[in-house]
């Protein structure tokens, strides 16, 4: 019991902040705020949000991510909400941005770091994920879950066992917390501790083999033991909610696929990383160059700082490649490419060659370089960041005028019951266009009015969360025996285009 005493009280020193780091981490929030500044005073639904907002605390259980519920029942009911939960993330990523730092031990931020956090935060997964109001306080925990986990696991390693054993517990819980948010948060981890012991693998002073061996052990364990945990109280949580996996969750992982075919999983990862570090971003100017020449300027810096020795020359490359591959690992599990939100490793792999970019040399020039690199990166990132804003508030601006429009017409359709329930239907999509890109892979910027092809039973659910709560969708059973009618019906808003039958009002907004 000593032992673990000692372990808690070492544990609690390395997270303590001084009044120094107050400061430094009301900096990092400030820069976060600003950047945020449009998410934070606005309130914008995305898909999804139309029927999130209704469903019980217990969604997302079946999915593995047992820390919702735990959110929702304890703190936060209602997930779909502006600024508050905005303002958690906020403080969160601020203090697992600390965090990294100690852990690459850097304590006093130069003005390099804040562009760099600048650089990170503005990366456009993270618009990606927080589009999802549901997700924003998870993430925010996971993200300080993993940083914190990080930071326990960089410490040196005590050889004692009982030590050695609590050394690995505190930060496999913490993976645990992450994977419990969002499942993909768990490769954060493998990219920061890689960085980390390539920085100090890079220093004149560098420990002797047997001691790296065991930092290596030490990493993969926590790593293993923390995905362990994760796996059982997620059983636990659908045992206790009595809800089943889903398929979408177990489509996740899929060894067979891996085994029978290896080459299109390893496609599908390939192009996953050439995506987020480089494709996705050419609708949207520079960035699409400012990423992938900083990354490889950072491989290349580092790979200079190791030229005194080929064995540290082959860790550089293996850590480099292990940094840059992580965030997509999933897709080796699934067989299959992934969207943009579940690559949440790529901002903290930036971040490591960033960083290793400005430590990995002394040379002046090449840090001023590297400060230049953090913020054409932060600044390309702020342009994604107003564009995909842009699209969003004009698609929100347009499913409000439109519902607005249908609600007017519907009311003016003769014989409708005066009070009580009014059953709906709709037939077609109505496609929003912008002259401002959107997001690949995300609902950024899309129509609840478009969106799966058309579907009424979203459009219905879309038009009672912004007011509209006396329409009901009708049944499935109905719409089929109905579907005929719309042959013969013109697009809304022409005259006919609304009509009822059976007690139903059928509203065709397209011939799609």
């Amino acid at each position: 019991m000593n032992a673990v005493k000692q372990i808690k009280t070492a544990n609690r020193k390395v997270l303590n902040l001084t009044q120094e780091d107050l400061k430094i981490f009301g900096h990092l929030f400030l820069i976060f705020f600003v950047s945020y500044a449009y998410e934070i005073t606005n309130f914008n639904i995305s898909i999804d949000d139309e029927i999130l907002a209704y469903q019980s605390a217990s969604k997302f259980v079946d999915l593995g991510r047992w820390l919702f519920p735990l959110i929702r029942e304890s703190f936060w009911p209602q997930v779909i909400t502006p600024l508050g939960p905005y303002i958690l993330f906020g403080l969160c990523i601020a203090l697992g941005y600390l965090y990294i730092l100690r852990a690459f031990g850097i304590f006093r931020p130069a003005l390099f770091h804040y562009s760099a956090f600048a650089a990170f935060i503005l990366f456009p997964i993270w618009p990606a994920q927080l589009e999802f109001n549901a997700n924003v306080i998870p993430l925010g925990v996971a993200t300080l879950a993993i940083s914190t986990s990080i930071l326990l696991a960089s410490r040196p390693i005590d050889t004692s066992f009982s030590k050695g054993v609590w050394h690995i517990i505190a930060p496999a819980a913490l993976i645990s917390i992450a994977a419990g948010a969002y499942q993909s948060a768990v490769l954060i981890y493998p990219v920061i501790i890689t960085g980390v012991f390539l920085q100090n693998r890079l220093k004149p002073t560098f420990s002797p083999a047997t001691k790296n061996t065991r930092h290596v052990i030490a990493a993969t364990s926590i790593l293993l033991l923390g995905c362990i945990i994760y796996l059982a109280i997620a059983a636990i949580a659908m045992k206790i909610y009595g809800i089943p996996p889903s398929p979408y969750g177990s489509s996740f992982v899929n060894i067979k696929t891996l085994f029978s075919a290896p080459q299109n999983a390893l496609s599908g990862m390939m192009q996953n990383l050439w995506n987020v570090y480089f494709a996705w971003w050419k609708p949207f100017g520079t960035a699409s160059y400012a990423i992938p020449t900083t990354i490889l300027t950072g491989a290349a810096i580092a790979l200079y700082a190791a030229r005194d020795s080929r064995q540290k020359i082959l860790w550089v490359l293996l850590g480099v490649t292990l940094i840059l591959a992580s965030p997509a690992a999933f897709c080796l599990l699934s067989g299959h490419e992934l969207p943009l939100r579940t690559l949440l490793g790529a901002p903290f792999a930036l971040l490591v060659l960033l960083l290793l970019f400005y430590h990995s040399t002394n040379s002046d020039t090449t840090r001023k370089a590297a400060l230049a690199a953090a913020l054409l990166i932060a600044l390309e990132g702020l342009y994604i960041q107003s564009i995909h804003q842009a699209r969003s508030a004009l698609a929100q601006k347009h499913d409000m005028l439109l519902a607005s429009a249908i609600n007017t017409d519907i009311l003016r359709t003769p014989n409708l019951p005066k009070r009580g329930p009014i059953t709906i239907d709709f037939s077609g999509a109505k496609k929003f266009e912008s002259v401002y890109p959107a997001l690949p892979t995300t609902t950024a910027g899309a129509s609840f009015f478009e969106w799966d092809g058309g579907n009424p039973y979203r459009m219905v659910k879309y038009m009672n969360l912004i007011g509209y709560h006396r329409y009901i969708a009708v049944d499935q059973e109905t719409r089929a025996r109905i579907a005929p009618h719309y042959s013969t019906m013109p697009e809304w808003p022409l005259e006919g285009s609304i009509k009822v039958v059976d007690g139903v009002v059928l509203i065709k907004i397209s011939d799609q």
